[in-house]
């Protein structure tokens, strides 16, 4: 099993707020500088979450703390599964307050 650290995230509709999107991949953090190494997929997160094969989490750089993240039925009924951040009372680790990607 590996853990992957959630840096950034690709939202839509891109124009809504954060917590009006739906994530639709997230940057993944391989050599810990901070920045995007790797884009996955929700579908690629979301099957791998569930399978047991990998752990996504995001980190709060002023809480210090991790937030593991897990799949969830969408709650607007959607019908797709969706990622979002465990809660533990920190905002800073949440998947909503991470920056949204930037790809080269």
């Amino acid at each position: 099993m590996a853990d992957h650290m959630i840096v950034c995230t690709d939202q839509t509709p891109i124009s809504k707020p954060t917590n009006h999107a739906h994530i639709v991949s997230v940057g993944v953090d391989k050599d810990r500088d901070g920045y995007a190494d790797q884009k996955h997929e929700l579908q690629q997160v979301v099957r791998a979450i569930d399978s047991g094969d990998h752990r996504y989490y995001t980190y709060g750089l002023s809480s210090g703390k991790v937030a593991w993240v897990e799949t969830v039925d969408c709650p607007s009924h959607c019908g797709e599964r969706i990622i979002r951040s465990m809660r533990d009372a920190k905002t800073d680790n949440n998947l909503d307050s991470l920056r949204r990607c930037r790809w080269q």
